[in-house]
């Protein structure tokens, strides 16, 4: 019988109905199913609630390996279930058995165990929080005695969510998987575990394949890096020494280009229309990504002069790169209404700088700063107009598609302008200490210091910022997180309203809209959290 993933989920699926499943199943069955899109609705809550339980003061009852899968399972489910409550009593457990400074861990008086560690280090990197030395226990004891490896769930535990072993190992119990399955989708009870969890294990480990070398196949991110490709080869060209250093500005924003924004912001824009014109094809997309690629190492290089911090060796690639995004543009259309709307764009950003310039600076010199007037940045419209050319591929498109009525180009527009403010604003957040310290006062910093009250005058950097971090604690970093949610809101909102886009798995807003929603959710989440934690923890710390 051939394997089958999807007979296996059927079967899983059929079992989170049983009334009779174990914590252990219960975990397990979330993880393996957490795989398979749209699985939270069939997920009944008494499930997630059994693993929750009514408060979390069952983390300092069960044993280490069942308290890691079950907020494992919870936190991959959904990340804002362990509250600052939850992750007090995790603290204090973790505190009672570490027997080292980040692992590994036992219970007194036990020596640490491979399975409970692999699961406490699994839950930390979920956590986004990795504790290396776990790892490094992990990894040694999984290396010197790889026969441990012969239990499907120590297996599956170094394995998935994350790869904890960086090294190939042979498994025999992988291999074995595919003969094993049974009719119904399901693997037999073995190793003293039960059919539904040697099954979700299965579904696991045969879906990440973790013994394995990676085989090389061809993914929408992959197929992504030929806008940056052809810029390098272009660059690669050049003579010295202009080649080198625009190789070492390309670096950079290939670095920044994390989830592909700066180069294939045209092909979501495309790929997340209903119904797009055949004159917007591919080529033109990543024409014009290839375009956006060299307006963001011009201005990468022209802000560093901006910021009085720009190397004069770098300003030939910048005006190279200025001058390669304009010729782009024209390969795509070179008619006149294009190049009036390419035109604006760079106009206005040049006159955003300009403000920015002008209202914006304030003289540090040694730990002295010198508070000015605030600048007034009113509803952040100034932070979509200094960033307006990063839109010109949208706004290409849709005036290559004669489909697209005027009044929802307007529509696409205000909702476009909003995502450049979510997006500047969700930056400015985490780096507002490093743009106060370089006297530039960005939205965040203007905030910050208004709602400290803070008048002109001359004031002890360090002093300030201290003062300044009291005030983002408190009430800042709330206030301006839900400000972020609210652009995007409305950037989302616009392009809804505009009814030209796909519904349902609309990539443009998997890739553009929904990395700034998550990161400002995450921001309250976790800084409510956090005041959470402090609250309790404190009165469990003898005094």
């Amino acid at each position: 019988m051939p394997l089958s993933i999807d007979n296996a989920l059927r079967y899983l699926k059929s079992c989170v109905f049983e009334p009779t499943v174990s914590d252990q199943e219960a975990a397990l069955l979330v993880l393996a199913l957490a795989q398979s899109s749209g699985i939270r609705p069939a997920v009944p809550p008494r499930l997630t609630q059994q693993l929750r339980g009514n408060d979390w003061k069952w983390i300092d009852t069960v044993e280490l390996q069942e308290m890691a899968l079950r907020l494992l399972a919870l936190h991959m489910y959904d990340p804002t279930i362990l509250d600052g409550t939850g992750l007090a009593q995790l603290a204090a457990r973790l505190l009672r058995t570490e027997q080292a400074v980040g692992g590994p861990y036992a219970e007194p008086g036990h020596s640490p165990e491979l399975l409970a560690n692999a699961l406490l280090a699994q839950l930390f990197t979920a956590f986004g929080s990795p504790l290396p030395h776990l790892v490094d226990f992990v990894q040694h004891i999984a290396y010197t005695n790889s026969q441990i490896l012969t239990d499907p769930l120590t297996l599956w535990a170094v394995s998935w969510p994350s790869r904890l072993l960086k090294n190939p190992i042979k498994s025999d119990y992988l291999a074995h998987l595919p003969k094993a399955q049974q009719p119904n989708g399901s693997w037999s009870a073995s190793h003293d575990l039960t059919s539904l969890t040697i099954t979700a294990i299965a579904v696991c480990l045969l879906n990440s394949e973790p013994f394995t070398k990676p085989q090389a196949r061809a993914t929408a991110r992959t197929a992504q890096n030929t806008v940056m490709r052809q810029v390098e080869r272009e660059l690669s060209v050049l003579q010295e020494p202009l080649q080198s250093k625009a190789l070492q500005v390309w670096q950079s924003v290939v670095k920044a280009d994390t989830r592909h924004e700066i180069t294939h912001l045209p092909l979501f824009f495309k790929r997340s229309l209903k119904h797009p014109s055949k004159l917007l094809t591919d080529t033109a997309c990543e024409r014009l990504g290839t375009a956006n690629f060299y307006t963001w190492m011009a201005y990468t290089i022209y802000d560093d002069f901006i910021d009085e911090e720009g190397e004069p060796s770098f300003l030939p690639v910048a005006n190279y790169a200025h001058r390669a995004s304009l010729w782009h543009y024209q390969e795509v259309d070179d008619s006149p209404s294009i190049r009036l709307v390419i035109r604006q764009s760079f106009t206005d950003m040049d006159i955003a700088n300009a403000w920015e310039l002008a209202h914006c600076r304030y003289d540090v010199r040694k730990d002295k700063i010198t508070v000015k007037e605030l600048p007034l940045y009113g509803e952040g419209e100034i932070l979509a107009r200094r960033a307006s050319a990063h839109l010109l591929g949208p706004t290409i498109l849709m005036l290559l598609d004669k489909s697209i009525p005027e009044s929802t180009c307007q529509l696409i527009e205000h909702s476009l302008d909003h995502y450049l403010i979510a997006r500047q604003l969700n930056d400015d957040i985490h780096d507002w200490v490093e743009d106060l310290t370089r006297g530039h006062i960005s939205f965040v910093v203007a905030f910050l210091l208004k709602q400290a009250k803070t008048q002109p005058g001359t004031y002890s950097l360090s002093e300030l910022i201290q003062q300044l971090q009291t005030t983002f604690w408190h009430t800042g970093l709330t206030l301006l997180s839900n400000l972020t949610l609210t652009h995007i809101n409305q950037a989302i909102q616009f392009f809804r309203d505009s009814a030209i886009f796909i519904e349902t798995d609309n990539i443009f807003f998997k890739e553009v809209f929904d990395p700034i929603r998550e990161s400002a959710q995450q921001s309250i989440i976790t800084h409510t959290d956090q005041k959470k934690f402090l609250k309790t923890y404190s009165k469990n710390i003898p005094s």
